[in-house]
C-alpha cells in the first residue's frame, strides 16, 4: 500500500515507490532517483508517506523508518528518538499548524512528536479504548475546527483526536469508505 507516495515542491514532483524516492524535474523531465545504496541515511527504499514541513524539509516515512530530505544540503537525515522505534513501519505523517508532527505507525499506534522528535504523546490502542488496534493509516486535520482543533487518525474505522484532551473519540464521526478519505490534503 502506498498511501501518499506524491509531493510537489517548485519545479518537480517527489514520488515514493517500492523501490525508493524519485524527484522528477517537471520543466527537464530529468529523474533523479534516491535508494538506500547511494543515501546511506534512508532507512529503507519502500516508501510509504511523503510530507513537508513549514522550512521545505521533505519527511519520508518508509517501512522501516523515518528520515528527513533536507534541500539545502542535498542529504538525508535517520529520524528517531528514544520513543520512536527506530525500524518502525512509518504509515503516515502529519504536521500540524504548530508544527507538532504526528507519526502514524504499522505497529505502535500515533507518536506526537516536536520537529526535534521529543515526544509530546504516544496514543495506542492500551492507552485510548477507541483505537482498535495500533495501525494508523491516516492522518488529518479538519478544516472546519468545530471550536477546537480536531486531527482524524483512520483504522479500519475513524477516530477522531481532540486535541484539547488528548482523548480519541470513537463514536464522533463515521466512515463509510476508507477509500474516500485523502490524506494530508494541502
Amino acid at each position: 500500500y502506498l498511501f501518499n507516495p506524491l509531493r510537489v515542491a517548485n519545479e518537480g514532483l517527489w514520488v515514493g515507490t517500492n523501490n525508493g524516492l524519485n524527484y522528477i524535474n517537471l520543466k527537464t523531465n530529468q529523474i533523479t532517483k534516491y535508494q538506500t545504496d547511494d543515501y546511506p541515511n534512508m532507512p529503507g527504499n519502500n516508501i510509504a508517506v511523503l510530507q513537508f514541513d513549514q522550512s521545505g524539509n521533505l519527511w519520508v516515512g518508509t517501512r522501516t523508518g523515518l528520515c528527513i530530505w533536507q534541500p539545502r544540503s542535498g542529504e538525508f537525515k535517520k529520524k528517531y528518538s528514544d520513543h520512536v522505534p527506530e525500524n518502525e513501519a512509518i504509515m503516515q505523517l502529519y504536521i500540524d499548524a504548530e508544527k507538532r508532527l504526528y507519526i502514524g505507525t504499522h505497529r505502535h499506534g500515533l507518536f506526537i512528536c516536536t520537529p526535534e522528535m521529543e515526544l509530546i504523546q504516544q496514543l495506542n490502542k492500551s492507552t485510548q479504548p477507541a483505537l482498535s488496534d495500533d495501525a494508523i493509516s491516516c492522518i488529518f486535520e479538519d478544516s472546519q475546527h468545530q471550536g477546537f482543533d480536531d486531527v482524524l487518525v483512520e483504522q479500519s474505522f475513524g477516530c477522531l483526536l481532540n486535541q484539547e484532551v488528548g482523548i480519541f473519540l470513537g463514536d464522533r464521526i463515521e466512515l463509510h469508505q476508507s477509500s474516500s478519505l485523502c490524506c494530508n490534503p494541502q
